[in-house]
């Protein structure tokens, strides 16, 4: 996390484009448009993430950005939004997916 969420505001919801099913989002479809939070504006390009890592998600209307990534052996996964962030914002898209992610993640991580 690059912040204490706490005491950042919220700032912008972003809309992604899955590019392959992701097992942190089950139901979810390569294709879908989800919406997630974002505190800033950094990102990381394609040719520049490890190649261990696959990228699941870009930002619609701009060239792919790495926004949410997998290791292809292990499980490792990162995001360059905040799931966390939206959990505050009741009944929105960007809570309800930042939910599910956090959800399935503990899910993981308490098997292993």
């Amino acid at each position: 996390m690059c912040a204490n969420t706490s005491l950042l505001p919220f700032e912008t919801v972003v809309k992604l484009r899955l590019e392959k099913e992701f097992n942190l989002l089950p139901g979810f479809k390569a294709g879908e448009i989800i919406e997630v939070g974002e505190h800033h504006a950094q990102h990381v390009l394609p040719d520049t993430r490890p190649k261990e890592f696959k990228n699941y998600a870009c930002p619609t209307g701009v060239d792919c950005r790495v926004q949410l990534v997998k290791h292809i052996a292990l499980p490792l996964y990162g995001t360059q939004f905040h799931p966390e962030c939206c959990v505050k914002l009741e009944n929105s898209k960007a809570a309800k997916i930042g939910e599910i992610i956090l959800r399935e993640f503990a899910a993981i991580a308490n098997k292993n």
